[in-house]
């Protein structure tokens, strides 16, 4: 029986012409690759951002700077490498390594966080405030180092300063989308005011003018094969049907929200997340504050509770002118991010919802340490933010 389905599954892939050996050794590399990141990547979505770009562009060279800056962060950025090493399958599975073990840690916690009183030990607070204030400064160092890659001229520079600057006065969910599309209609206009001013120059010029710097050569490793299957996925109608699906159910949803006085929690949960998860444009971070307004304000989980899983899932990511504008904005957010992480960073007895860490010393201490340690000391986000932790109690 079993060399009848042997024999079945083989005239099937001929059929489809799909490489079965191929299939497998492209399987084993994204196995091979992502099966310890959801153990060990640590410091949240921005510090993800860096340890995928030294992954898969610098180490395996499996994509290119070019394809990688500007797109997505995070989860997202995992999914398509992989998608574009392997298939869409192959995406998938990454996403499910990447994401299992932080889900079944996240699920543990909760339950035992259920079954604590209102008031945790005098300790732990000191050790969840250490772990704050470390990840502040993780998430600081990558917001530094990802406007280092943003920043390509003047106009990029003044966007990621304004970014953050707007972001820390006015935090509405639909002033993010304007700003970072004004910053991408800011980069188009200088960007075409550039080029119309000198038509003739070479391509060259016209490449630094867009700050994108010319393409090496490909390497073998970095050469991506024939797709697996040969399901032509990669085509402008897919694109187009893919985001026109995203701009109906996008605004259905929100218009149900709208229209329903007491919606079910089902409805709202959903409706929130929905909301924040599709304004992440440069990282979680950006959205974590507004996540504290959207499900702590509605009484879905209580502030210390929030703050608790936050803390414990830290330490468990004409168009090209467009998107170096939104990058710039985006990257802008990140600084606004750590404001509003540090204004709720602190926590204690009476101090549930978190408060400033600037309130004693000791917590900007920490933040700097772990700041500094990964800028000048190669120092891991894993150890710093352990390290943060002890150093909160002491």
């Amino acid at each position: 029986m079993t060399d009848v389905y042997s024999s079945a599954l083989r005239r099937s892939a001929d059929l489809m012409h799909i490489d079965l050996s191929k299939i497998w050794d492209r399987a084993v590399d994204v196995v091979a690759a992502n099966w310890y990141l959801g153990f060990t990547a640590f410091g949240g979505p921005l510090v993800y951002f860096q340890i995928l770009h030294k992954k898969f562009v610098e180490k395996y060279e499996w994509v290119d700077e070019q394809l990688v800056l500007p797109g997505p962060a995070s989860t997202k950025m995992l999914f398509c490498i992989n998608y574009l090493r392997g298939s869409l399958l192959a995406g998938f599975g990454a996403f499910l390594l990447w994401y299992l073990p932080g889900a079944i840690g996240m699920y543990a916690l909760l339950l035992g966080v259920s079954r604590i009183g209102d008031t945790l030990p005098p300790p732990v607070y000191a050790l969840l405030s250490g772990l704050n204030a470390a990840t502040v400064g993780i998430i600081a160092l990558a917001a530094v180092q990802l406007a280092q890659k943003a920043i390509t001229d003047k106009v990029t520079r003044a966007l990621v300063f304004l970014g953050g600057v707007a972001g820390m006065l006015y935090t509405a969910l639909w002033f993010f989308l304007v700003l970072m599309a004004g910053a991408g209609v800011v980069t188009i206009v200088w960007d075409f005011r550039r080029l119309e001013k000198a038509p003739d120059r070479d391509s060259a010029l016209v490449r630094r003018c867009l700050g994108i710097e010319e393409p090496p050569t490909p390497s073998p490793t970095m050469m991506r094969g024939p797709y697996i299957f040969d399901m032509n996925l990669l085509t402008w109608k897919t694109g187009l049907c893919v985001i026109g699906a995203f701009l109906a159910s996008f605004i259905t949803i929100m218009v149900i929200r709208g229209l329903l006085k007491n919606p079910p929690r089902g409805v709202s949960l959903f409706a929130n997340l929905y909301l924040a998860g599709t304004i992440i444009f440069g990282g979680g971070p950006i959205v974590i504050p507004l996540l504290r307004e959207y499900i702590v304000a509605e009484g879905w989980v209580s502030p210390r509770d929030f703050l608790l899983g936050l803390s414990v899932l830290r330490s468990y990511r004409w168009l090209l002118s467009l998107l170096r504008g939104v990058n710039a904005g985006a990257i802008g957010l990140v600084f606004t991010a750590v404001y509003k992480l540090w204004q709720i960073g602190y926590v204690d007895v009476n101090n549930q919802g978190g408060s400033p860490l600037g309130r004693d010393p000791w917590w900007v201490a920490i933040t700097a340490i772990s700041f500094v340690g990964g800028t000048w000391f190669g120092l891991s986000a894993l150890f710093a933010i352990l390290l943060g932790g002890p150093m909160g109690m002491a």
